[in-house]
């Protein structure tokens, strides 16, 4: 589950004015993931998605203070906290993933089991198309993980 993040904080304030800026192009355009629209009944449309890199983290707390901790760590590496010290343009979108529960359908002869991790959310913050992951710069901090998403069709 994806979650829309709304925030009374400065520091998210000033976050939020800088990304507005951003999609507004008062300061530069901003990547977004490479989609193609498969159908579309307005206001829904379902879009395959070419595989994408992520730059994720696990953080817990409440929302504020995950999304908070999670766009720093993230925030810290593509300014620069990487292995070649390099500066990785900001991209769209920032997600923030509940990691609260986890459940699956599985047959009813089959035992039923259910993880409960409350309080862990992953903050993700999907990565320029000109980087494999063989050539995006490695983070130095351990908790930043850099992912492949495979294509993937959403709605």
């Amino acid at each position: 589950m994806f979650i829309e993040v709304r925030m009374d904080s400065s520091f998210f304030k000033s976050v939020l004015f800088f990304i507005a800026l951003t999609f507004t192009g008062a300061v530069m355009a901003t990547e977004e993931p490479k989609y193609a629209v498969l159908e579309k009944e307005p206001p829904f449309e379902i879009r395959s998605y070419a595989p994408m890199i992520v730059a994720e983290v696990q953080v817990e707390g409440d929302l504020d203070e995950a999304s908070s901790q999670g766009f720093r760590l993230i925030a810290a590496y593509i300014f620069g906290q990487n292995q070649v010290s390099e500066k990785i343009a900001m991209t769209a979108p920032v997600t923030i993933e509940d990691q609260s529960v986890k459940s699956e359908k599985i047959a009813m002869t089959a035992p039923v089991g259910i993880e409960s991790n409350a309080g862990k959310w992953t903050v993700s913050f999907v990565m320029p198309a000109e980087y494999t992951m063989e050539s995006i710069p490695k983070p130095m901090n351990s908790k930043v993980q850099l992912r492949q998403i495979p294509a993937v069709k959403r709605q």
